[in-house]
């Protein structure tokens, strides 16, 4: 059992990980979305919750996971970590607008993930 300290974000990510791997997917939502409540800016929580709703086919709520998340990144400004989580979220956000019926949409988003990818930071040696 995970204990909650009430004002962390990150002990119900863990729970909501944990239900999830159980198959409490609406106690897992409710997890994340608590979450994000403390802690809007967390790209952990978005996009673990986006990825668990495009998995259960609530595309609607998962592309709107994604938008926040690119939302994030452009307030933010650009940064060499956010650089994959960028194509990634650009590319999940394209899969399922495309589903939604947004084909305009999710081909802007193919876009600028192929975009980001061209001008991607050069790999640093380890």
């Amino acid at each position: 059992m995970i204990r909650l300290k009430p004002a962390e974000a990150r002990g119900y990510v863990e729970r909501a990980r944990l239900e999830d791997k159980s198959g409490e997917t609406k106690t897992a939502l409710s997890n994340y979305g608590q979450a994000i409540k403390l802690e809007p800016k967390s790209y952990v929580a978005l996009l673990e919750r986006a990825s668990l709703n495009a998995r259960t086919k609530a595309y609607k709520e998962a592309a709107n996971d994604y938008s926040k998340i690119v939302e994030l990144m452009k307030t933010e400004g650009p940064q060499e970590s956010q650089h994959d989580l960028g194509v990634s979220t650009y590319q999940e956000r394209a899969q399922m607008l495309e589903i939604l019926g947004d084909k305009k949409g999710a081909q802007q988003d193919r876009g600028k993930a192929a975009e980001l990818k061209a001008n991607a930071p050069p790999q640093q040696p380890h």
